[in-house]
């Protein structure tokens, strides 16, 4: 490098940009350096999102296949080749061109008459060989390729798995640290990904600091899956929606925010973003996170990419056939069969410069560990053939247990497991037990230990608090590790477009608000979801019928939707719930509660005092909250999905749909008032189970008093407190209640293989058969 002169454009491999630019002498005040991809795509012709947009709309391609065409592009001459598939890929260069869809850089190979190239260890095959040619014919050119070969001897270790090859590796780096070597100095090659979960995790237990490859792209963040749920055509409205669900003075989260923009920038020249959501979900999946380097660590690089440098101690794992060398297969959209008319490398000659690449790092690594394993996950491994041409010496290395503790604790259990699972007694095993008898082996207490957060704030629900009554750790899991998965399935999708179009049935129509569900909120169906689907939209017709009739019964004609409610418990503690619709006599004096459900409604108030089965005591606690001075003539639930009905000989069908989106639930036992809800309250067209016989109401109608829903609020006012009380205290053991014959607390849970719970962590509660607790007589 110090041969370069002023004036001089270096061309280099993109992994060698950055170490060229810091090895380059400070005195040269003319020297650039450019990848080779640049070069080409400025010497030749590139293209933009807007041509792979092009090439998806109008040729019905997928993004990926988009990209295979139009990087072959960059073979093919203007001319007729003897393969078809060749004049097709002329064919559409030229129709590319014609669209204004290729960009050439007119004045670069003007400007190139005027510098001194360099290609610096650029790989030679026969495209970049012709490159170099047609560059001589502009300019005088210097290739740099190093061409030394010190044949260093190395040993190979060999290993029964990734975890014992991982385990040596990091005995010598400790080792090595302990003599004084620079951790920076310390390199591992050829980790793919099979090796990252055990590196990072034998790395922790040795405490060797590494600076692992990060994974981790847009995509996986819970930012960019709630961009994606809810991209719009109108791209402000989604960062709008974003700006009120992420807190943005969190500079992780402002950091994903950023470059969501600058991602969505690159396609401004779009009128609907939604038709280029497939080119933002491949810019997300190839954007990464931004992790933080260890100054001092453990470097880990790409085997091919690697510059030897005799002050570096190296490891090689993974050196198995199939792996080292690179195998390359006959799989390119230009085959071998047509590789001679655009004169570049077949598969073999891509072979060999996989192999002579690898022999060359080897033999000039001057410090070098190489290992390799005799089995995967995906069955047994060979050594690479290249120790057929390197002949270097296999050995079997035995552990030396002194650098890791905790390793050898969790190498010692699963000695133990073998060892009374099959018999299985090796040397290892006696080493370890001899210096840990103590292991605290099969002693697991699968108890909550308890942490210390402090809750600067706390927002609940009716699901969150449901999850804390029927176990605490299941609250624990979900709302403050946050594990839980949600994942929209048709059904939750269909339950979402009907409550979307029930709320909006006072300002649009029924086809306008379903349009407008389904243009915000695009999802690819099946054509069985298809069918269900329009199947849907003829129910909905169906229930805005129901619902006009029942219209009819009632006084109660003014009507609220969606009614979002906070009550402040405390500083920075909230209790929020929406109730679906709110229904108010004429001078509002009377009010009641309609909430849309979608599946079965549980309408027992037996568990209340246990806290479970809330979700009506909560909509009548949140109405009286919101509206103290209106007395509460009924809460109920409305099922406004059908379940499957039974045939029945005496009704018809729609008799029987509409005997279901009858109102189900509690209703105020003072007949003057409950008549203005419901003129038919006597036999109710309106209300399910409501009657009334000359002694009264029936005993399967659900009334009750004033005072008993008064009482009803205030328990469930006890219970919110309580759950904020235990939770600020941070009391999440694994409490699952079981009632009667029902384990409550485990049912549906998704987190069984997290806690472990046992009988002994059961709380078993009696089962309340009546109301009595209400102070009243049981007619539920």
């Amino acid at each position: 490098m110090n041969d370069i002169k002023d004036n001089t454009l270096i061309i280099v491999p993109s992994y060698l940009k950055e170490k060229v630019l810091l090895n380059l002498n400070n005195g040269l005040k003319d020297v650039k350096v450019m990848t080779l991809d640049s070069f080409i795509d400025s010497f030749l012709f590139t293209y933009d999102e807007k041509t792979i947009f092009y090439l998806m709309s109008n040729y019905n391609l997928k993004y990926d296949l988009a990209l295979i065409y139009l990087n072959n592009l960059k073979f093919i001459e203007n001319k007729n080749y003897i393969s078809q598939k060749l004049n097709n890929l002329v064919r559409l260069k030229n129709h590319l061109d014609k669209e204004k869809l290729l960009i050439y850089n007119t004045f670069f190979k003007e400007t190139l008459k005027r510098k001194n190239i360099v290609f610096y260890e650029i790989e030679q095959n026969k495209f970049n060989q012709n490159l170099i040619n047609r560059v001589k014919e502009i300019t005088q050119v210097m290739i740099i390729n190093s061409d030394v070969d010190n044949n260093y001897a190395h040993n190979i270790y060999q290993f029964k798995d990734c975890d014992d090859e991982l385990e040596f590796v990091a005995e010598n780096i400790c080792e090595l640290l302990n003599n004084g070597v620079e951790a920076n100095n310390i390199v591992l090659l050829n980790i793919g990904k099979d090796y990252l979960f055990a590196l990072n995790r034998i790395f922790k237990m040795y405490n060797i600091p590494i600076n692992a490859p990060n994974k981790s792209t847009l995509l996986s963040t819970k930012m960019v899956s709630f961009f994606l749920d809810n991209i719009y055509s109108d791209i402000y409205q989604t960062f709008e929606r974003i700006n009120q669900n992420f807190d943005l003075n969190n500079l992780d989260n402002l950091d994903i925010y950023n470059k969501l923009i600058s991602i969505c920038n690159k396609y401004n020249w779009s009128d609907n973003y939604l038709l280029v959501k497939d080119l933002l979900i491949h810019d997300l999946k190839n954007t990464r996170i931004k992790v933080d380097k260890i100054s001092r660590a453990v470097r880990v690089e790409n085997f091919e990419e690697y510059q030897p440098m005799d002050t570096d101690y190296v490891f090689l794992v993974g050196f198995n056939q199939g792996i080292i060398p690179i195998l390359e297969r006959d799989e390119n959209y230009i085959n071998d069969a047509i590789k001679d008319e655009v004169n570049i490398d077949k598969t073999v000659e891509k072979n060999s410069f996989h192999s002579k690449k690898s022999l060359g790092i080897i033999r000039n690594t001057k410090n070098m560990w190489i290992s390799y394993i005799k089995n995967s996950k995906n069955g047994e491994l060979q050594l690479s053939t290249l120790n057929n041409i390197l002949n270097y010496p296999v050995i079997h290395s035995n552990k030396k247990y002194e650098f890791s503790n905790l390793n050898n604790l969790l190498t010692l259990g699963k000695e133990l497991d073998n060892y009374l699972a099959y018999g299985t007694k090796t040397s290892q095993l006696n080493n370890l037990y001899s210096n840990y008898s103590n292991i605290k082996y099969r002693t697991f207490d699968n108890a909550f230990k308890g942490i210390n957060k402090i809750h600067d704030s706390l927002i609940l629900s009716y699901s969150s608090l449901d999850n804390y009554y029927k176990c605490a750790f299941r609250y624990y899991v979900t709302s403050i590790l946050k594990l839980n998965i949600y994942e929209e399935n048709f059904a939750n999708y269909l339950g979402s477009l009907f409550h979307f179009v029930l709320s909006k049935k006072q300002e649009l129509t029924l086809e306008e608000s379903w349009n407008l569900f389904l243009n915000d909120n695009p999802k690819e169906l099946t054509n069985k979801e298809i069918f269900f689907l329009n199947k849907g939209k003829e129910e909905l017709k169906f229930i805005f019928n129901v619902l006009k009739r029942q219209q009819d019964y009632t006084t109660f004609k003014d009507e609220v939707y969606e009614t979002k409610i906070e009550i402040e418990k405390e500083n920075n503690v909230k209790f929020v719930g929406i109730i679906d619709k709110i229904m108010f006599n004429n001078n509002h004096s009377l009010g009641a509660i309609v909430d849309y459900k979608t599946g079965n409604p549980n309408l027992s108030l037996n568990n209340l005092p246990y806290g479970l089965s809330l979700q009506l005591p909560i909509y009548l606690y949140l109405m009286n909250n919101k509206y103290p001075d209106i007395e509460v003539v009924g809460f109920y639930l409305q099922k406004i999905l059908p379940s499957i009905i039974v045939k029945d000989q005496v009704k018809t069908l729609d008799e029987q749909k509409y005997d279901l989106l009858k109102l189900q639930g509690y209703s105020l036992s003072t007949e003057s008032k409950l008549q203005e809800f419901d003129k038919t309250y006597v036999d109710s067209s309106f209300i399910k189970g409501m009657k009334i016989g000359s002694n009264g109401f029936y005993a399967y109608a659900k009334t009750l008093t004033n005072s008993e829903m008064k009482k009803i609020s205030k328990l469930v006012d006890e219970k919110i407190d309580d759950a904020i009380s235990n939770i600020k205290s941070n009391n999440f053991q694994i409490n699952p209640k079981h009632i009667g014959k029902e384990n409550i607390g485990c049912a549906f849970c998704s987190f069984k293989d997290i806690c472990y719970m046992n009988n002994k962590n059961i709380v078993y509660l009696d089962e309340i058969k009546n109301l009595d607790f209400l102070g009243g007589d049981d007619n539920a």
